[in-house]
Order: structure tokens, then C-alpha cells, then sequence
């Protein structure tokens, strides 16, 4: 070994330390690789889920049967519940399809009572009240989602009863409903 080796061996170890010490001592939040891989199964349970939801849309449609309607329709419902905390990596429109799409095969099944749609706008509009109306009469909750001052009437949603519920607040109104409705205003 020459002389230049050993202090040169000697730098090394202080820098590989310096940067140990550096890397446990940091401060800053990381995402573990555990953590990770998690989130990307949840991910894939979502994609598992809604590809057997579709199968068995497709199934439904060539056999016309309610009962597979509401198999797809109960499937599909509960593939966003597969995220978890991993919501954010799924691209919005797919997530939406599939409510939409269980919501829609809910009906077609004869089932509509299992879905939950909110109303967003002027609840006075002849559109909302026919939403409550029709919540009503088909046995669907309908969350009505408008300032004060556009209300639909009270007759009208004491008539829906527990159908039709009234809020201030539009985040309130849309909260784990399958289906959003506006109006123009």
C-alpha cells in the first residue's frame, strides 16, 4: 500500500459516515417502500374489481336479467371502497364511470332504493322538485344541496319524507353519493 492510499481510504470513510449520518438524521417525510407497494395494491384491487363489475355488466346486457344487473350493479359500487387512502391514483373519470355505471345497472336490476343522488343548485327549480318527486315514488335518497333562499318548497320535501334530505352545503350534499345533479342557475 503506498502512502497515498491510506489517506485516501481515510476520506472515503468519513464521507461514506458524513453521509449516513446525513441520511438518518434527515428531517424530511418519506414515503416508505412498504407504504408504496400498498397503495399500488390498492390500485390494482380497483382495477381487478371494476374489470368484474364490467364482465359482469356485458353478462347482464347479452342475458337481460335484473339479478346480474344488480350482481355488476353491487360489484362495482364497491371497487372505489378497494382504494382506501389511494383514491388520488386513480384518474377521477374512471371512478365516476363505474358509479355511474353501478347506479345505472341498479335500476336496470329494479333496485334503485341503494342509490344516493344529490341535487346542487336552485332547489326551488322545477328540476330539482322533480328529482324530489321522483325520489319520492321510486324510493331513492336525494340530497338537496342549495343556499338559503333557493330551498324547494317544504310541503313538497316533507311529502318525500326520509327520501329528501337539505343541506346548505354542496360538499355535504355530494358526499358518498353515486350520482350528481345540476341545473343551470
Amino acid at each position: 500500500m503506498n502512502r497515498l492510499s491510506i489517506p485516501l481510504i481515510a476520506l472515503g470513510a468519513l464521507s461514506v459516515a458524513a453521509c449516513q449520518q446525513t441520511v438518518l438524521t434527515s428531517s424530511a417525510p418519506t414515503i416508505s417502500i412498504i407504504d408504496r407497494a400498498n397503495e399500488m395494491q390498492n390500485v390494482l384491487n380497483f382495477d381487478s374489481c371494476l374489470g368484474n363489475g364490467l364482465e359482469q355488466d356485458a353478462q347482464a346486457a347479452a342475458s337481460d336479467e335484473p339479478g346480474q344487473y344488480l350482481a355488476s350493479a353491487k360489484t362495482l359500487a364497491g371497487c372505489d371502497a378497494k382504494l382506501r387512502d389511494s383514491a388520488s391514483l386513480v384518474d377521477i373519470d374512471q371512478r365516476m364511470r363505474a358509479k355511474a355505471l353501478a347506479v345505472q345497472n341498479y335500476i336496470k336490476g329494479g333496485d334503485i332504493q341503494n342509490a344516493r343522488a344529490a341535487f346542487i343548485g336552485d332547489g326551488s327549480s322545477n328540476v330539482c322538485q322533480s328529482w324530489i318527486n321522483a325520489a319520492a315514488m321510486m324510493d331513492f335518497e336525494l340530497r338537496v344541496g342549495a343556499p338559503e333562499g333557493y330551498h324547494p318548497q317544504r310541503a313538497l320535501v316533507e311529502t318525500a319524507g326520509n327520501r329528501c334530505k337539505v343541506t346548505t352545503s354542496a360538499p355535504e350534499a355530494v358526499s358518498g353519493v353515486d350520482l350528481v345533479i345540476t341545473d343551470t342557475w
